[in-house]
């Protein structure tokens, strides 16, 4: 970052303004410097908040600075650290403008910053209201799908046997046959608890095998008795199926997508806008909303400014409309006009709105956007003049009728007779629902007839009104799906079907030897959902909330925005956008000492390192195929090449207006490989950036993501030195122990060798054990 010198004289005299915030000199020096990563990236400071002290003091809230000296401040901060309390690292913050490859960025972006609330509720549709035509929103906290996205759901699982709690003396030492008699259980069922240590006991070990080794006091199964367990259900996949509205960005109407990571990033300055329908969302001012004029943050929608007090200036006037989650197209009459301006008529309409013609007639009436001439003469008394209209006087169906009618074709009278339902039938009924699985089974679950798989049917191959003796026969049972079995029995094609089969004709070939029976039924299809568009409401009312935690969840393209308490709001990441930006001509090559083959034990991992020809082939290949990709970009772009010679996007695009031959940006940029640069702004608290460290920065990451990651380290401990060093001691180079290798250590201090097998431990745990501790 370049500056003027003082002694330039096209410099104005600015006045000094000090601050008051705390500010650290190892870090002050940073911002704005580029931190070289890869071959073309940059991880650069904008701007921080908090420092070491800031952690001390939102943990300790009552004491003021110079209360405690420092070292016990840095003791404070290694405790915290060391116990896992994370809401004192979430005070603290930091602003990043990161330079990196697209395929850095795909596994960076699970780390962004968040902007909303947990009281936020998104909207859902059901999917069984769909399949009726219709719409069911259910609204879902943000904070609730955050604990089920991570956590699961949880239930108690109460104990179905009774405890027998009265026969148990608590002071006295049970052997585990001895507890499983008095208590009416299993012995293996308190073994297993003890191996889990689901319930204290103590293990006095025996020379003679047959003698109990484990030992519960009564205290211990008392209190395990009274303790109800909570078991946790992983519901993630089911989040991963819901259908979360959506805004489509051409046409306006409100469609679906599928959350694909949900994650929080602590506490917030947030604000709480009111709509003039109603509507409320609570968000950062950095947040990004769909508005008249485009996609807007907060701030840059509304002018935000906080005054001292918590109070909040915005511009009221100047104040684009914000898109809401919609209305029915026929009720909007800015739809309307559009589908007009098209030319269409009542019919098309009515199909693009899903609704009948005479709704869509009474809207444009509504709306003043009556028919044309040529709808109105179509449906005039003058256009139907000459067609002969005559009354039908109904017929009157009489008792008697009706009695002749059903004597002359029922029972064996009728045209469908096939003997009728007797208990005999019922019971060949009964037994073919039996049998029903094995015959799917034996057919590998699909129709005999067209291989579908629709609604399987058992289907007698000799009908049982033909051949009753066969009709508990399995080898007379075929596997049809239901289209074909309805088709079947409604052309009397029974008998056509045996003969068939007597003959030796393939299955497959039925239908097509019965030219002059229907066509096969088509399933019902299903009818699709009321549609909804987006429409406007303006602000009515902004106020400041405080400080809350906030959270954030992305979503399936192409239009990465949901619909948040009927609004429609985006992703946070401020990425630099290929669709209204041309992109640079730089791209990453790997170098050859980290070109390296597909790892034999990792299937996320490299292995040894590709040398000689070999390599540089490979290396004049990414090269060769990223300069022509780029050179096909700008020929989409219709720039020539000699134009974008040695020039950056940015000065590409301040060249003058696109070529006429070019393709609009956003389409042009779909060939691009991931080893193009882009860039963003990155917000992040001190909390998830420990985090995105430790992920990022081990030994086991990417190489180019490690690199990044590394940068941030080096920032981190320049800003907060005390809690870098707290999170190196205990987390970069900590070990944190499962159950079984806990166990498994404590063999080893006792001088004996452990059973890594019945401990629970896998192969590849074992493996991993013995590196860790050189064994």
């Amino acid at each position: 970052m370049s500056s003027s010198a003082p002694d330039d004289p096209s410099t104005p005299d600015l006045p000094t303004v000090g601050t008051r915030r705390p500010t650290i000199p190892a870090i002050e020096e940073m911002i704005g410097v580029d931190i070289p990563c890869l071959d073309h990236g940059f991880v650069r400071l904008v701007d921080y908040m908090g420092d070491d002290h800031a952690v001390v003091q939102a943990a300790r809230v009552s004491y003021g600075r110079g209360t405690r000296r420092a070292r016990e401040d840095r003791g404070l901060i290694r405790y915290l650290l060391r116990h896992r309390h994370t809401t004192p690292f979430e005070m603290c913050e930091l602003k990043v403008h990161v330079k990196l490859p697209i395929f850095v960025a795909r596994q960076w972006i699970r780390h962004r910053t968040a902007c909303l609330t947990g009281d936020t509720k998104l909207y859902f549709d059901l999917p069984n209201a769909l399949k009726r035509g219709g719409r069911s929103r259910h609204a879902r906290s943000l904070a609730d799908l955050y604990r089920r996205w991570h956590e699961g759901s949880t239930h108690p699982i109460v104990k179905k046997k009774p405890t027998f709690i009265e026969r148990i003396d608590p002071e006295r030492w049970y052997s585990v046959p001895e507890l499983a008699r008095l208590v009416e259980r299993a012995e293996e069922s308190f073994r297993t608890y003890a191996v889990r240590n689901r319930i204290v006991h103590r293990r006095v070990p025996q020379a003679d095998p047959r003698k109990p080794q484990i030992w519960v006091q009564g205290s211990a199964y008392i209190e395990w008795a009274r303790t109800i367990p909570l078991a946790r259900v992983p519901v993630r996949k089911r989040l991963e199926r819901a259908m979360l509205r959506q805004c489509d960005e051409r046409t306006g109407e409100i469609t679906h997508t599928r959350i694909t990571d949900i994650w929080s990033t602590g506490t917030r300055p947030v604000f709480k806008v009111t709509l003039e329908d109603g509507k409320q969302l609570t968000m950062t001012e950095d947040h990004r909303c769909l508005t008249s004029d485009g996609w807007r943050t907060l701030a840059e929608a509304t002018g935000l400014r906080l005054r001292e007090g918590g109070g909040v200036n915005w511009r009221a006037a100047e104040c684009p409309a914000f898109a809401i989650n919609g209305v029915p197209p026929h009720r909007d009459p800015d739809w309307l006009r559009a589908r007009r301006a098209e030319g269409l008529d009542l019919e098309g309409i009515a199909v693009q709105a899903g609704v009948s013609t005479h709704t869509i007639r009474k809207s444009l009436k509504k709306w003043g956007l009556q028919h044309s001439t040529a709808e109105r003469g179509r449906l005039s008394g003058f256009s139907q003049r000459g067609q002969r209209r005559t009354f039908v006087r109904p017929v009157v169906f009489t008792p008697e009728w009706l009695a002749n009618i059903r004597a002359a074709r029922s029972g064996e009278k009728s045209n469908f007779w096939k003997g009728g339902v007797t208990n005999e039938r019922a019971n060949i009924g009964r037994w073919t629902r039996e049998h029903a699985e094995r015959t799917h089974k034996k057919f590998n679950f699909r129709c005999s007839l067209c291989g579908g798989q629709e609604r399987l049917c058992a289907h007698h191959l000799d009908p049982v009104w033909n051949n009753p003796g066969r009709g508990m026969d399995e080898e007379n049972l075929i596997s049809l799906c239901s289209p074909c079995h309805r088709r079947l029995h409604a052309q009397n094609l029974e008998i056509a079907l045996l003969f068939a089969v007597c003959a030796g004709s393939p299955l497959f070939e039925f239908w097509s030897l019965h030219p002059n029976t229907e066509p096969r039924p088509i399933a019902k299809t299903t009818t699709p959902g009321r549609k909804l568009i987006r429409s406007w409401a303006r602000i009515a009312k902004i106020e400041y909330a405080g400080e809350q935690p906030t959270f954030d969840l992305s979503v399936e393209g192409p239009d990465h925005n949901f619909v948040a308490n009927g609004f429609i709001v985006h992703n946070s990441v401020n990425e630099y956008s290929g669709r209204y930006s041309i992109l640079d001509r730089e791209f990453y090559t790997p170098d050859s000492s980290n070109l390296a083959g597909q790892s034999d034990t990792n299937r996320q991992g490299r292995g040894d390192v590709v040398t000689g020809p070999r390599a540089d082939e490979i290396l004049r290949m990414l090269r060769e195929d990223a300069e022509t990709a780029y050179a096909h970009y700008e020929a989409l772009l219709g720039i020539s090449g000699a134009a974008a010679a040695n020039t950056t996007g940015e000065q590409l695009e301040a060249s003058g207006t696109p070529a006429p031959e070019g393709i609009a940006r956003e389409l042009a940029r779909i060939n691009l490989p991931v080893s193009f640069y882009t860039q963003w702004y990155w917000k992040i608290d001190l909390h998830n950036l420990l985090r995105f460290i430790s992920l990022r920065a081990d030994a086991h990451a990417q190489y180019e993501i490690r690199v990044y990651a590394e940068a941030l380290a080096e920032l981190t401990r320049r800003w907060v030195p005390d809690v870098y060093e707290a999170f190196v001691d205990y987390q970069m180079e900590g070990v944190s122990l499962s159950r079984m290798e806990l166990a498994a250590l404590r063999v080893l201090l006792a001088g004996q060798q452990p059973d890594f097998a019945a401990l629970g431990m896998s192969a590849r745990e074992q493996v991993e054990f013995k590196e860790r501790f050189g064994l």
